[in-house]
């Protein structure tokens, strides 16, 4: 299933029994219209973000007949933007190739993702590194995942400080 923009069309898979000839759909305050064709119906939301009742009716011997109803919701396209930082001698992924991924598993929710890869020298921060003589990152044990070290906090609090959330 795909996620309609806020202003648009979206195609939706008409499930009736029997033929969909002479089938048109109309909106329930009936100022949208739209017609099914080989079990296929192209449905646009209204420009409100408010969802729009669909209701389904087949043309019978001149007469129309309801069959059904579909209720589209549109939701608005959401952009975030991953930034991923080498620490401790860590390859990182091929940008591109992540935020492809990234868009094609969140895409149908309407999620557009942009990745940064950085380089550890980037993160030019000066007093997240306690112990600068060791030229690595502070981690901590795997018995507590929940408790970051110093230098995360101090990682933390600079990434807070420079971004801001969505």
């Amino acid at each position: 299933m795909k996620s309609p923009v806020a202003e648009g069309t979206n195609t939706v898979e008409v499930a009736i029994n029997g033929a969909t000839e002479n089938v048109f759909f109309r909106s329930e305050d009936k100022s949208l219209t739209a017609n099914a064709r080989d079990g296929v119906v192209s449905l646009q939301s209204k420009k409100d973000n408010k969802p729009t009742e669909w209701q389904a009716y087949k043309t019978i011997n001149g007469k129309e007949k309801y069959v059904g109803k579909i209720n589209v919701q549109p939701y608005e396209k959401q952009q975030y933007t991953l930034r991923i930082y080498a620490v401790n001698g860590q390859t990182l992924p091929d940008a591109t190739a992540l935020q492809m991924y990234q868009n094609s598993v969140y895409g149908q929710a309407l999620i557009e993702w942009t990745v940064d890869i950085k380089d550890s020298y980037d993160l030019k921060y000066s007093a997240w590194d306690i112990n600068p003589q060791d030229d690595a990152l502070q981690v901590g044990d795997s018995e507590s995942l929940t408790a970051y070290t110093s230098e995360q906090k101090n990682i933390i609090k600079y990434f807070r400080d420079k971004h801001t959330k969505p």
